[in-house]
């Protein structure tokens, strides 16, 4: 068994394919644990919608004060790391300044980061979204994915730094996700 422990980023816009990925990636890993933004935004918009759809989280903050989506996140990726368990981060990392925030947390807690850029063409996601049947439980301040996309578009700092990287990746067609699926559970096996 590999002895050591690592953190799989999934970097890309909405669409790209990360979410469908990630959840392959870790059925059947063992020591694993699937971190989806989506589905924590989707449990604190039905569970806490009083504080989570509230002025105050709704403003746009760096990371010394976060929102509570950012503050759970975080904290369960520092928990699973402390556990000693691999963690697929399945949603966008768009930014430098989560990207370096999570490399490092992986030197903290001497983990390797595998960092996979879904490098979809425009046209491929928007198409995607036109046919999606992803719901808008994860929503905060966007209607539908197209915002979701415009606004990542605004922000995204891409293709991403592979500094402070141990294995890197790049998804760009169809075919590409099963042969980096196939190297990655290698990785971690």
């Amino acid at each position: 068994m590999n002895s050591k422990k690592h953190i799989v980023m999934c970097v890309g816009y909405t669409h790209s394919g990360k979410t469908t990925f990630s959840k392959k990636l870790a059925k059947n890993q063992k020591n694993t644990v699937l971190i989806d933004n989506d589905e924590i935004a989707a449990f604190l918009n039905s569970k806490y919608p009083a504080v989570t759809f509230s002025d105050y989280n709704k403003i746009k903050r760096d990371f010394t004060e976060p929102n509570l989506k950012f503050l759970v996140f975080k904290d369960l990726l520092n928990y699973s790391l402390r556990a000693d368990v691999n963690v697929v981060l399945s949603n966008g990392n768009l930014g430098k300044d989560i990207r370096d925030l999570v490399t490092n947390y992986a030197k903290k807690y001497s983990y390797q980061v595998i960092m996979i850029y879904f490098k979809i063409s425009k046209e491929t996601i928007k198409s995607r979204i036109e046919k999606t049947t992803k719901g808008s439980k994860s929503f905060l301040l966007s209607k539908n994915w197209s915002e979701v996309l415009i606004k990542q578009e605004k922000y995204a700092e891409l293709p991403p730094s592979k500094t402070k990287i141990h294995h890197y990746f790049e998804i760009e067609k169809d075919a590409d996700y099963k042969k980096v699926l196939s190297e990655i559970k290698t990785i971690l096996c």
